[in-house]
């Protein structure tokens, strides 16, 4: 839930300073391995999904329904304050093994 209100609060308030501040990151990842580990770069427009994995048992639906809480909470503070972004759909895929 920390790293999804982080991940939020920094998209939503400025999201080209968050894309920026991660490409450094990783940069300095395939700096330090010497190119083994390949990270593609970020773009704004990539910055709109989140994937999580989790054991059974994680508490994989409560931690859902938090994070479209969040989420939503962070739309509606953006629409307050002028922002243009609409949704009306938030997709859930799940995927069972």
């Amino acid at each position: 839930m920390l790293f999804t209100e982080i991940y939020l609060d920094r998209y939503f308030s400025d999201k080209e300073a968050f894309c920026s501040e991660l490409n450094e990151w990783v940069q300095q990842q395939r700096d330090r391995s010497s190119g083994a580990i390949w990270l593609g770069d970020y773009t704004p427009q990539r910055l709109n999904k989140l994937a999580y994995m989790c054991a059974t048992g994680s508490g994989k639906t409560l931690m859902m329904h938090i994070n479209i809480l969040q989420f939503l909470y962070y739309l509606r503070r953006a629409q307050r304050s002028g922002s243009m972004m609409k949704i009306n759909k938030v997709l859930l895929v799940t995927k069972s093994f």
